[in-house]
């Protein structure tokens, strides 16, 4: 008996899983069925044009974000420079002003010591070596050199000249002018491109609604080609490849690719040197504007 009815068990089981099989299959064939429908095919190729556009946005957005932070690693390298710049420019007698009276300075130069920053990574048992400088002397000094480069790198920073001469000053103005460039291309850009898409989406709900699988069912798996619902389709096929060939989303790609381009492969010094003597109030400005947003 136990026998028996394992094998009827069996049996049910496999009878279950051809019928389910069956089943399975059947839904797929209705679905690719449905798929190949006009409309089906129309609402695809729609809403593949749309997602050209929104990625033509995103793409807008991830390029001017990428040209943000790229100026504004160059402007922290910059001012980071500068500052290293004006403390090893920074005369050691300028101590005194601090409160190191009373040092003999040719003896500290003679020991090695030249430039602030030297002082104040100092040991202060190196210092000490030094005939006539004694603990607290060393201390005092110590002190005043640390207090001095507070005050140093604590003032504003200057922006680069012109004629660009100072260190970095050739990558911080072509990182500007890249943004600059941007800015000028692509301004407004993916809102309004998202903007326009919006009003497409809201269409495509009803569309897809009135096109839906269920509804195709309803029909008995067919859709007359006067129908509502195919006619819509149709018009917002067409406007959609209306949008992506209209000259503000395909002059966004084109700005998109030349930016890209342009991040790859600097411009010729000369190029940057006069574009930036050109530009140079927008270019300090939009320097500064930077500078202040990293305090």
């Amino acid at each position: 008996m136990c026998t028996m009815w394992s094998e009827v068990e069996t049996i049910v089981e496999i009878a279950i899983g051809v019928a389910i099989f069956i089943f399975g299959f059947k839904v797929l064939v209705i679905r690719l069925g449905y798929h190949g429908t006009a409309i089906s095919i129309s609402i695809r190729e729609a809403l593949n044009n749309l997602k050209q556009v929104e990625r033509c946005a995103t793409d807008a957005d991830k390029v001017t974000k990428s040209a943000s932070t790229e100026l504004e690693k160059q402007v922290q390298t910059f001012i980071k420079i500068q500052k290293i710049s004006r403390l090893n420019t920074t005369p050691l007698e300028s101590l005194k002003e601090a409160g190191a009276l009373n040092i003999r300075w040719a003896a500290l130069r003679q020991a090695g010591f030249t430039t602030l920053v030297e002082i104040i990574a100092a040991d202060k048992r190196k210092l000490m070596s030094i005939p006539g400088v004694g603990q607290a002397t060393a201390e005092r000094v110590i002190r005043a050199a640390r207090s001095l480069a507070a005050q140093i790198n604590a003032k504003e920073p200057s922006p680069p000249s012109a004629d660009l001469t100072e260190p970095q000053s050739i990558e911080l103005a072509a990182r500007t002018l890249h943004l600059l460039h941007t800015k000028d291309l692509l301004n407004g850009a993916s809102r309004q491109l998202n903007t326009d898409a919006a009003k497409f989406r809201d269409r495509f709900k009803s569309i897809q609604h009135k096109a839906s699988f269920v509804n195709w069912l309803r029909s008995k798996g067919a859709f007359t080609s006067d129908s509502e619902a195919e006619a819509e389709a149709q018009v917002l096929l067409m406007e959609t490849y209306e949008f992506v060939e209209s000259d503000s989303v395909q002059s966004t790609f084109e700005h998109i690719k030349y930016l890209k381009d342009e991040a790859r492969h600097q411009p010729i010094q000369s190029k940057i040197s006069d574009e930036f003597r050109d530009r140079y109030a927008d270019c300090i400005a939009l320097i500064e504007r930077v500078s202040t947003s990293l305090e």
